[in-house]
């Protein structure tokens, strides 16, 4: 019976080895440098979960008085489009956004997210 245990134990193990080792996502931040103390970055988390700006896992997004600006035919379309042009990601595949150039400065964006956090806002910008 020990003996099936550890087989199992053993099989187990290497399967969750080979799992993680097959996330070879890797974002090397050798090179960065902080422009903050560890204490400035700590009250400013504190500081912003106080205020309510921290996404929390219980949290969502509330759209029961969301309204589309689209029709379901307009969205299908618009998404069989988009896989024929191959621009939707698969599984593990990356979406290249090297080109992707913003419209708002950060400052703009994060202010929407906070006011949409406060007011429960289903739809931000546009």
């Amino acid at each position: 019976m020990k003996t099936k245990s550890l087989i199992a134990a053993i099989a187990l193990l290497t399967t969750a080895g080979a799992a993680l080792a097959a996330n070879t996502e890797f974002v090397d931040q050798s090179n960065f440098v902080s422009t903050r103390t560890r204490t400035e970055v700590t009250d400013e988390m504190t500081q912003s979960a106080a205020n309510g700006q921290i996404a929390r896992n219980t949290e969502f997004v509330d759209q029961a008085n969301f309204v589309s600006t689209r029709t379901r035919a307009e969205v299908i379309a618009e998404l069989r489009q988009a896989a024929a042009n191959g621009q939707i990601a698969r599984n593990t595949e990356a979406v290249d956004q090297s080109n992707f150039v913003s419209t708002k400065t950060r400052g703009q964006v994060r202010t929407e997210v906070i006011q949409a956090t406060k007011s429960k806002v289903a739809s931000i910008g546009g």
